[in-house]
C-alpha cells in the first residue's frame, strides 16, 4: 500500500506542470531580484528560527528538498556533509540549473559540486547505513508516512541529533478549503495530508525524542501566496508580480506571531518544530 503511494506521489511530482518556485526564476532584473527577496521572508519565515549552530560541523539532510537551494544554504552555513533525499529527479534538476541561490535572507552562489543527493524513498534503501546530526524536513512531511518518518530519523540520527520540521499545521479552520483549492489547482497531490504539530511531536515522542522548540507561523501570508499560486498556469509574470503586498503586510504578520498565535497557535498556516534524539547535548 505504501508503496503504491510512493509511485503516485513520483509520478505526480515527475510530471507535474505546475513548479511552485518558479518566481525564483525571474531574478533578471534588480524588482525581480528584490521582489524575490520580499517572497522569501514569508515562503521560508521558518528559517528565521534555524539556528546556524545546527548546521555549522554537522552532517545535514532535507528530506524532500526538491529544488536543493536549502541543501546548499546548508554548506554555505558550514555544513560538513550537506545531503538532498528526493523522489523526483525533475524537480530537483529544475533547482540545479540556477546559477546561484535564494534563501530567506542569503543569496548566494550554487555550488552543486559540494551536495549530495540521494533519490527515492527516505524510509527505504536510499537512507541504509547514513548517519546524520540534522534532520530537515520543510513543507514536505504532509508527503511522508510519520511513522516509518521517525523510525527512520530514529535510525539515522546520532545521539543529540536534532529533526528540524515546518509543515502546515492540519487542523487549520481553513485547511479543508486549502486542500481543495490546492487539488483542483494541481498543486497538491492526491495523497497527501497535513498533519498537527501535537500530532508529529507525539509520534518522535513515543521513540524518546525531546520537543525543544515549536512555532505557529503565517497566519495570512502564505494563504494570498497561495491565492496568487492559482494564475500561474495564466501568466506565471501575473502571478509572481501580484505578489508584492506580501513586502507591505510582512509587518503585520510579524505581529501576528508575536501576539494572536502564541494564544492560538492552530490559526498558523504552518508550524516550526524541533525534536532532539536523547544522548547528546541540548543547548
Amino acid at each position: 500500500m505504501q508503496h503504491d503511494v510512493i509511485a503516485r506521489e513520483t509520478a505526480h511530482y515527475q510530471e507535474h506542470k505546475r513548479y511552485i518556485l518558479h518566481f525564483l526564476e525571474r531574478d533578471r532584473t534588480e524588482c525581480g531580484r528584490r521582489l524575490i527577496r520580499h517572497i522569501l521572508a514569508t515562503w521560508d519565515r521558518h528559517l528565521a528560527f534555524l539556528d546556524p549552530a545546527w548546521v555549522r560541523g554537522k552532517r545535514v539532510i532535507e528530506v524532500g528538498c526538491g529544488n536543493p537551494r536549502i541543501v546548499q544554504y546548508c554548506k554555505h552555513l558550514g555544513a560538513t556533509r550537506a545531503i538532498g533525499n528526493d523522489l523526483s529527479p525533475a524537480f530537483v534538476a529544475r533547482g540545479l540549473r540556477r546559477p546561484h541561490n535564494y534563501a530567506y535572507d542569503a543569496v548566494f552562489p550554487a555550488r552543486h559540486d559540494d551536495i549530495e543527493l540521494l533519490y527515492g524513498d527516505f524510509n527505504g534503501p536510499a537512507t541504509k547505513g547514513l548517519e546524520v546530526d540534522t534532520v530537515m524536513c520543510f513543507q514536505s512531511l504532509h508527503h511522508i508516512d510519520l511513522d516509518a518518518f521517525v523510525a527512520t530519523c530514529n535510525r539515522i540520527l546520532t545521539p543529540g541529533g536534532r529533526v528540524v520540521i515546518s509543515d502546515p499545521v492540519g487542523d487549520h479552520p481553513l485547511r479543508r478549503i486549502g486542500n481543495w483549492v490546492g487539488r483542483l489547482s494541481g498543486l497538491l497531490s492526491p495523497d497527501e495530508a497535513a498533519l498537527t504539530p501535537g500530532r508529529v511531536a507525539a509520534a518522535f515522542g513515543e521513540r524518546g525524542f525531546i520537543e525543544t522548540q515549536r512555532h505557529s507561523l503565517n497566519p495570512t501570508l502564505e494563504i494570498f501566496f497561495h491565492l496568487t499560486e492559482l494564475l500561474e498556469p495564466l501568466s506565471g509574470a501575473l502571478a509572481f508580480w501580484l505578489k508584492a503586498p506580501l513586502a507591505l503586510l510582512r509587518p503585520l504578520e510579524d505581529r501576528l506571531e508575536r501576539t494572536l498565535l502564541q494564544r492560538r497557535p492552530r490559526l498558523g498556516w504552518r508550524f516550526f518544530l524541533v525534536m532532539h534524539k536523547p544522548g547528546g547535548n541540548y543547548a
